[in-house]
């Protein structure tokens, strides 16, 4: 069982528990355990890390296509855009490849970040 713990003043405490097959990553601030600190009677549905990077790779692949289908038209650059979320979509790849539990962490967030 591994655990990262970081205690910096006004710095989250992440812990990464591998239990088996699944992955729970829990911080102190925001969301613990799947419970929202605003509305405790609410839970979120929990994803492992196996399943939540595969979807946000396919999620940013379909942006990346929307971007693509913007080349034609005059004024409008999307090459840099195309080319960070490509960047951003081989690092998930090579960290799970890897098995880089920490790697994968890192770029599932980056993943999160890009919005149609």
């Amino acid at each position: 069982m591994g655990l990262a713990h970081h205690n910096r003043k006004g710095a989250s405490v992440r812990l990464a528990l591998n239990l088996g097959v699944k992955t729970l990553v829990a911080r102190a601030k925001g969301y613990v355990l799947g419970l929202s600190r605003a509305k405790t009677s609410e839970v979120r549905t929990m994803t492992t890390l196996a399943e939540e990077l595969p979807k946000q790779i396919n999620r940013v692949r379909e942006i990346q296509e929307q971007f693509k289908s913007l080349r034609s038209m005059p004024n409008v650059m999307v090459e840099p855009q195309i080319a960070m979320m490509e960047a951003s979509i081989q690092a998930g790849i090579k960290a799970a490849a890897e098995g880089d539990t920490m790697a994968m962490l890192r770029a599932c967030e980056d993943l999160k970040g890009y919005e149609a």
